[in-house]
């Protein structure tokens, strides 16, 4: 691994949506071929794929620790975008004030109970999931456009709404979205000739450089 670079305005605030950074690789990686960017403006409603190495449960009990480690990947829908009010699986609203709409929000729905839906469609997609801890920074979000796969955000962070945050159905996770970001990505990836770079949150480098201390759970972000 090379150098990184966190965005500037990366203060270990998650709400405020620059948790994202670039690790530079010290050779490319063979055999791979790399996924472009979403250079769109509106990501909302769009299916994305999530992969990570973070712990792995259920639905209805959460997240089991101690089971991080492997590769899994699974589906969800974009929802929303920080600072929207969206309509629960029961009628009601929730707010996503105070959070930047550099960040976008997922759910994970209930395929037995709609009150467990946040946002959107109350119906889980064939293979939903939502990150649990480990996630974080590593496999982003990707998505389909025109037949070719973007990455569509970063994992930031996990929340709830019943102050639990442990990945089970009912709670939210957000991801830095990668569209604002790419005139930052532009100006410090260098050409393809030179070495390889990918996006990371920048929580992340930052607990590698120095031990740090997580969001409380809750309505809040948790990692």
């Amino acid at each position: 691994m090379g150098r990184r670079v966190v965005h500037p305005n990366y203060t270990g605030d998650l709400f405020a949506g620059y948790d994202i950074g670039l690790a530079f690789l010290s050779a490319p990686v063979a055999n791979v071929a790399p996924a472009g960017r979403f250079r769109g403006a509106d990501e909302r409603g769009m299916a994305a794929t999530s992969v990570g190495f973070g712990q792995t449960g259920n639905g209805a009990t959460g997240a089991v620790p101690g089971t991080a480690g492997t590769k899994r990947a699974g589906t969800n829908v974009i929802d929303a975008f920080g600072g929207d009010t969206t309509t629960t699986g029961t009628g009601g609203t929730l707010g996503l004030a105070g959070v930047s709409d550099r960040v976008a929000f997922v759910d994970f729905d209930n395929p037995r109970s709609a009150a467990d839906s946040a946002m959107g469609s109350p119906a889980p997609t064939d293979l939903e999931l939502l990150i649990a801890p480990g996630d974080s920074g590593g496999g982003a979000a990707f998505g389909d456009v025109n037949g070719a796969q973007v990455v569509v955000g970063v994992h930031s962070f996990g929340a709830s709404v019943d102050g639990l945050t442990n990945s089970d159905y009912g709670d939210l996770a957000g991801f830095t979205r990668v569209a604002p970001f790419n005139d930052f990505i532009d100006a410090n990836v260098p050409e393809p000739s030179a070495a390889a770079a990918v996006l990371v949150a920048a929580g992340v480098l930052a607990a590698a450089r120095r031990r740090r201390r997580r969001p409380a759970a809750g309505w809040a972000p948790g990692r």
